[in-house]
């Protein structure tokens, strides 16, 4: 269940340690929105993301082309 309470605020925490990074990973086990912000905020600091889109979801494609890697497996793929 904590995955579930992965949010803006608690990005907005970590934002000291995620931007000194190579590439953020992120996946679909935390809240879509928080996802989307993510993926829009790293993209705006010209940071590489790494999107593993698991479990598949419907996701907005005017952020998931924000994204530098999408790892989709082929469920993952025709889901997108």
């Amino acid at each position: 269940g904590a995955n579930a309470k992965v949010d803006q605020s608690v990005v907005d925490n970590a934002w000291s340690a995620i931007e000194q990074a190579d590439l953020v990973m992120v996946q679909n086990e935390i809240p879509i929105p928080t996802i989307e912000y993510i993926v829009r905020r790293c993209h705006e600091a010209n940071m590489k993301v790494l999107l593993n889109p698991a479990p598949a979801a419907d996701l907005d494609s005017e952020w998931l082309e924000l994204a530098t890697y999408i790892t989709p497996n082929e469920h993952e793929l025709s889901a997108l």
